[in-house]
């Protein structure tokens, strides 16, 4: 935890799988460096080097200061084979590809550029060692760390946090592209991802469905290390061809992120068709508000709205954008919306009655967000800016949709908010009319019901994207690369918090991750011309 309050200022991004969400990782105040560009027209037949794939940095925080690493062994993942293959795949159009067999740890031990990352001598010996005269290039992938980006280290790296039930994957790595005759650089570009076309490039992060958790001595047992394999390849695979296109070398490429909308057949429902399902809202209570002015004049706090209006607009947002083959009912009376939290207590949610009828619920919950210096967002908020005079408000929504079970009131699916990307945004947000911005004045009934219709309006636009994403909107997403396989729901005898997909061979559920774009500044306003109210 304590590392996250030190890297602060984070975004999340959602890059989508048909059933369910995953969540990549974006610092902030951290730009993915633009890539070098060079001149290939001369590049006939070009020499693959990949070297990343020999070992996974596995590392546990075990409290506030305490942590522990290990390095696993994994080339049995085969790695470097999909990077291969991905290359010859990507590239073959246009290049010769010749694989040049290497053992990953020790060639990247030898490359390594140590303490000086602009040290390429180590990178140079090693291929004018190599005898391959009919190459005209090297294109080498090698594991590099760029400034403090997480991960920590250079390299395929699982990081897991057994306070907040959070794993990530890490692909620290970069391709560069040399001449085989004087071995100078001809181009390079550190790892990126990026969502959509027209959207900046991330870096290589993944928050998988659910909590991947190694043992106290570091190791993965079969299941935990089959899926971060899984994970790792489809990080490593759709980085690859981003980090490609990055270096402009005249081959199509997919789109990025390859999104396509498809109806979504019978046999790909994340619930049987006729499952009846009762919506509630538990987000509208509270507003988080977050003030920036002058160096010394910033606040926060947590503003009790006491307007359930706007969780009754919310339920008959979601129930409009349900898959039709799901029943909507209504939901029982005894729901107690203060006793629905994220999470719930072990995985299972108080606050449901039992109600004869229904088969699960659909929660809209406010999403814990570990914020700046301990500071937490939660649910619907307003950050206000007021620097030199200027002012800006804007409404964000931090929340996630939950499936829960309505007779063992135990998590099934989930997924955290997520803007339409069309939006060209990372969370649901929208500039409002300063005014709105309640400050230390209670709120007047127009005020109220003002801010009402502004995070309606929000939310009419996140709440159909998320239950895309989530797999419960009659449409589906296709993305290359990507299982579209259905979850499997939790069985009775599993645990809370395991992803029943272990069982299913397909990822399950995602749940929230850090998300704090406004720590450092209002973020840019989205390019669009008219918004979807």
């Amino acid at each position: 935890m304590l590392k996250r309050i030190l890297l602060g200022l984070a975004l999340t991004c959602v890059l989508a799988l048909p059933v369910q969400a995953y969540v990549i990782y974006i610092p902030y105040t951290i730009r993915v460096p633009d890539p070098e560009i060079g001149d290939y027209s001369n590049i006939h037949t070009i020499g693959l080097v990949s070297v990343i794939g020999g070992k996974l940095r596995v590392f546990k925080s075990k409290g506030l200061l305490a942590k522990d690493t290990a390095y696993r062994d994994i080339a049995d993942w085969k790695i470097d084979d999909l990077v291969r293959d991905t290359a010859h795949e990507t590239l073959g159009s246009r290049f010769t590809i010749v694989d040049i067999p290497t053992d990953p740890v020790s060639v990247a031990r030898q490359i390594d550029p140590g303490l000086f990352v602009g040290n390429e001598a180590p990178l140079r010996a090693f291929l004018k060692s190599l005898d391959h005269p009919e190459v005209d290039a090297y294109l080498v992938v090698r594991p590099r760390y760029y400034a403090s980006f997480p991960g920590t280290d250079a390299g395929l790296s699982l990081e897991a946090f057994p306070d907040t039930r959070e794993s990530w994957l890490y692909a620290n790595y970069e391709i560069t592209l040399v001449d085989a005759h004087t071995l100078k650089d001809i181009a390079k570009s550190f790892a990126r991802m990026r969502l959509e076309d027209g959207t900046p490039p991330r870096f290589p992060g993944v928050r998988p469905p659910l909590t991947i958790m190694p043992d106290d001595d570091l190791s993965l047992d079969d299941h935990a290390a089959l899926t971060t394999q899984k994970w790792m390849k489809l990080l490593v695979r759709l980085s690859m061809i981003e980090t490609l296109r990055a270096l402009q070398i005249g081959v199509d490429l997919p789109r990025a992120g390859g999104r396509e909308v498809v109806a979504r057949p019978n046999d790909k429902l994340p619930l049987p068709a006729g499952s009846n399902l009762a919506v509630v809202s538990a987000l509208g209570d509270t507003l988080f508000l977050e003030h920036h002015g002058t160096m010394f004049r910033n606040s926060q706090r947590t503003f009790e709205t006491g307007d359930t209006a706007l969780d009754t607009r919310i339920e008959q947002l979601v129930a409009a954008n349900l898959d039709q083959r799901f029943h909507v009912k209504p939901a029982p009376e005894g729901v107690d919306r203060s006793k629905i939290v994220l999470h719930g207590t072990k995985g299972v949610y108080d606050g449901l009655p039992a109600a004869p009828g229904i088969d699960a619920y659909i929660l809209v919950v406010k999403r814990n967000d570990p914020g700046n210096l301990g500071f937490s967002r939660n649910g619907l908020g307003l950050i206000n800016w007021t620097p030199l005079g200027s002012e800006r408000t804007i409404a964000d929504a931090n929340f996630e949709i939950v499936v829960v079970d309505a007779h063992s009131f135990r998590e099934i699916f989930a997924t955290e908010g997520v803007a339409n990307p069309d939006l060209q945004m990372v969370i649901p947000q929208r500039d409002i009319d300063s005014a709105l911005y309640p400050d230390n004045n209670p709120l007047t009934p127009s005020g109220r019901e003002a801010l009402r219709d502004a995070f309606a309006g929000l939310l009419s636009d996140s709440v159909p994207e998320t239950l895309l994403r989530l797999g419960f909107s009659g449409k589906m997403l296709i993305t290359p690369g990507l299982p579209t396989r259905a979850p499997k729901p939790m069985a009775p005898d599993e645990e809370p918090g395991m992803d029943s997909s272990q069982h299913a061979s397909a990822p399950s559920t995602a749940s929230g991750s850090e998300n704090d774009s406004a720590r450092n500044g209002p973020p840019p306003k989205p390019q669009v011309s008219s918004p979807t109210p």
